[in-house]
């Protein structure tokens, strides 16, 4: 009976995938690693593991056992941990006054130059077809004239432009008025259709590039906003534009995966109103009714989870054999491995954590986007007949099932209308 009860115990556990790849891989590591460190640091540990004595297969079997209950308390303590590197809990949290303030400059940093690109671009906006007509009346006005005697590579604002805008550098809308400037009081002095003349051709290459150069900057500023915008609202919560103060949907958090994680919920309240720390059980069910899209989501945070459990045991790796080696290594050559390659190891895997958590916030994100119409459905409320109505009623409902305040709302049946 306790056979078939372990056995079906094991079986549970080996075929469940976060299991393996979130608790029992990670533990797998970290014990090859630490058994390799200590063979090398004591030669009769590495004797003893491939010797064939009998007398060693109760401590193998103990060993076993350690090795599977750490990798499901590993296991189970996945959402613990994520939430500790978040900054929600110690030893992080001690340190979120030290690590905020970093997270604040980088989010200004990005918003000063989202805002500067989009006044750049509507600069481009505002002002790029007059520069282009501008420039074809003056080159009619020089066609005029029949000569050509200035050369245009004497107009150094001009080319400055120009071979800035060749290497894909961004141009700003003051260098192109400027060149736009010289440019016009070459064209209008100098007729650019004389085909015998290398100074007319040079001229009407000028032009032809200039007008190139000018889509090419706008396209790029208007290409750069959208991406600050996005790498902004995905990695911070809140949202470009101003909002209103103390609003707690900017909040920062004091690590990156703690900020990436609250964009989840400023993302549903900005554009629809809901608050996923009330809603986000309820819409679990509707979102899997979907296996497909569920399984995807599960997939991703089973990878979160599993880079989480790498970070926490490449760290207290590292941290722990750098306190014992210096007590039991006959050589510093040990010690100096693992002090130059454990802290960017944990470091590479944090990284790859919050790449991952990216990644799972956005299908979160698009979960709220794709089901939250199925969860009024299930709850039995009809649905708006637009957005400001649907902020309305999530804002309503959140107060309702949240936080217990009385609101009137209505349901397609035994509701009171």
């Amino acid at each position: 009976m306790l056979t078939t009860l372990l056995t079906s115990i094991q079986t549970a556990l080996t075929a469940s995938k976060a299991f393996v790849l979130s608790g029992l891989l990670p533990v797998t590591l970290f014990a090859l690693a630490s058994g390799a460190l200590l063979a090398r640091v004591h030669p009769g540990f590495g004797a003893w593991v491939f010797s064939a004595d009998a007398a060693r297969a109760p401590v193998v079997g103990v060993a076993a056992l350690v090795w599977v209950a750490a990798a499901y308390t590993l296991s189970a303590l996945g959402p613990t941990l994520l939430e500790v590197l978040e900054g929600k809990h110690p030893p992080v949290s001690w340190l979120s006054s030290l690590l905020y303030g970093r997270h604040w400059e980088r989010r200004r940093a990005l918003l000063s130059r989202y805002r500067d690109c989009a006044r750049e671009e509507a600069e481009f906006q505002r002002k790029a077809e007059a520069w282009k007509k501008r420039l074809v009346v003056a080159r009619r006005i020089g066609a005029a004239r029949g000569t050509c005697t200035e050369d245009p590579a004497t107009a150094a604002r001009l080319h400055d432009v120009l071979r800035r805008s060749r290497r894909g550098e961004a141009v700003r809308a003051d260098a192109v008025n400027t060149a736009t400037r010289e440019l016009h009081g070459l064209l209008v002095r100098n007729s650019a259709e004389l085909e015998a003349s290398a100074r007319s051709a040079a001229l009407r290459r000028a032009h032809e590039q200039l007008i190139e150069a000018i889509d090419d900057a706008w396209a790029r500023h208007r290409f750069e906003r959208i991406h600050l915008y996005n790498l902004i609202q995905f990695r911070y919560p809140g949202a470009p534009e101003a909002h209103e103060p103390g609003s707690s949907l900017s909040s920062l958090a004091p690590t990156a995966m703690g900020n990436v994680g609250r964009t989840i919920r400023s993302y549903a309240l900005t554009r629809y109103g809901m608050d996923l720390d009330i809603f986000w059980t309820r819409l679990q069910k509707t979102v899997q009714a979907s296996k497909d899209f569920h399984t995807v989501l599960q997939d991703t945070k089973i990878l979160v989870d599993s880079l989480v459990a790498l970070t926490w045991l490449a760290g207290l790796f590292t941290a722990g054999w750098m306190l014992v080696l210096p007590w039991i290594a006959s050589s510093t050559i040990e010690f100096l491995v693992v002090g130059v390659l454990g802290p960017p190891l944990t470091v590479a895997c944090y990284a790859l954590a919050c790449r991952s958590y990216g990644v799972f916030a956005d299908l979160l994100r698009s979960a709220v986007d794709l089901y939250r119409l199925d969860l009024l459905k299930e709850l039995r409320i009809p649905l708006p007949y637009g957005s400001e109505e649907e902020k309305r009623l999530w804002e309503d409902l959140g107060r309702l099932t949240g936080y217990g305040r009385p609101m009137a709302i209505i349901y397609e049946r035994g509701g009171v209308r």
